[in-house]
C-alpha cells in the first residue's frame, strides 16, 4: 500500500494481469461458448478492473477478483449477442471453443480418452466434442476447459470461480460423464475413444 491508500500499482496489476490472461481468456471463453469475442471480453475486463483496482484488497485474491469481472463481462457480451440478430454468411459466427488451435484440414480425427480428456497429440476438437462442449452449462464447461485444457489443478480452478475446490470436482467430473454420453449418443466408436 502507498501513501494514496492504493494496494496494487498499475505496474502490479499489468504483471498479475499478464500472468493470469491464458486461464481469464479461457474462462471467457467458456462463459462464451466461443472465442472469437474472448479477447475483447479480456479487454473490456481490464479497464474495468483498473477502474475498480481501489477494491482489490490482496493480491493473493487477484484471480478471484479478476475472475468474477470477467465472467460477469462475458455474461454481458453473450446477452448482447444473443439478442443481436444473425448475419446472414458471417463465417465467424459459428466458432469453436478452442479455434486458436485450429487444426489442418487433413489432421487425423480427434481422440478423446474413456476419462473425457484429449490426448497431448489432440490439436483441435471436432462438432460432435463442439456441441457436447456448449450444451454443458457454464460453470461445468469452465471448470472442464480449465481442467483438460489448462491443466490447472482443482485449487486453482475453484479460486478462479469463487467456488469450493469439490464443487470444481463435481463440476468436471459430472461434465465429463455428459461429454462421454453425449460423444456415446453420437456415435462416437470405440476406435475413436482411447480408454
Amino acid at each position: 500500500m502507498d501513501g494514496d491508500g492504493i494496494l496494487v500499482s498499475h505496474d502490479e496489476f499489468a504483471a498479475l494481469f499478464q500472468r493470469s490472461a491464458q486461464v481469464l481468456w479461457c474462462l471467457a471463453a467458456a462463459v462464451l461458448g466461443r472465442p472469437k469475442d474472448a479477447d475483447d471480453v479480456l479487454q473490456e475486463s481490464a479497464l474495468i478492473a483498473l477502474k475498480k483496482l481501489d477494491d482489490l484488497r490482496d493480491q493473493d485474491g487477484f484471480e478471484a477478483w479478476m475472475g468474477q469481472i470477467v465472467r460477469y463481462t462475458a455474461l454481458n457480451a453473450r446477452r448482447k449477442a444473443d439478442r443481436r440478430p444473425p448475419v446472414v454468411g458471417d463465417a465467424g459466427s459459428d466458432d469453436c471453443v478452442l479455434d486458436r488451435v485450429a487444426a489442418p484440414e487433413d489432421a487425423p480425427a480427434p481422440v478423446v480418452t474413456a476419462g473425457g480428456d484429449l490426448l497431448p497429440s489432440q490439436v483441435a476438437f471436432d462438432d460432435q466434442v463442439l456441441d457436447a462442449l456448449r450444451d454443458l452449462a457454464e460453470t461445468a464447461r469452465a471448470c472442464l476447459l480449465m481442467k483438460t485444457v489448462m491443466e490447472l489443478d482443482y485449487k486453482h480452478i475453484a479460486r478462479v470461480l469463487g467456488i469450493a475446490e469439490g464443487t470444481a470436482m463435481s463440476h468436471v467430473h459430472r461434465a465429463r460423464s455428459r461429454m462421454r454420453a453425449a460423444l456415446s449418443a453420437e456415435g462416437l466408436d470405440a476406435g475413436r475413444v482411447a480408454s
